[in-house]
């Protein structure tokens, strides 16, 4: 079984959430880590190349994903921005309303994190599982 990790971020500002949008699909900005780097250099990294400055916060979701004969890690964290880059036709901010009409994936992440937006909970790790 082919592994890999995803490290992504979750930033909303006013009603507005940042969303990377690629074949179709809608998901949390990131990017696979890859051997040599951390977490925390990777979602610099790929903010960097965008023109964002970012500092990365703390773990907020964990989502274990099983998909065909691959298992995918999706580390989700808090994000602050220090400078907003450009966005572009693959970095986009969405409409918090919006986002139940939009393909978004992984599902059970985006299903507890606006659950979690509409209630203000913000401490703590979730783990979800998904396949």
């Amino acid at each position: 079984m082919a592994n890999k990790i995803l490290a992504s971020a979750i930033w909303v500002n006013n009603d507005l959430m940042l969303l990377q949008h690629d074949e179709g699909e809608y998901h949390l900005p990131g990017i696979e880590v890859q051997d040599d780097e951390t977490n925390e250099m990777a979602l610099t990294e790929f903010f960097r190349k965008k023109g964002w400055a970012i500092a990365v916060g703390g773990l907020r979701y964990l989502v274990e994903e099983i998909k065909n004969d691959s298992k995918i890690l999706h580390l989700t964290f808090e994000i602050s921005v220090m400078k907003q880059g450009s966005l572009d036709e693959d970095l986009t901010l969405k409409l918090l309303s919006e986002i139940d009409d939009l393909n978004v994936q992984p599902v059970v992440l985006f299903g507890k994190l606006l659950a979690d937006l509409q209630s203000s909970k913000s401490s703590g790790c979730v783990t979800l599982v998904s396949w």
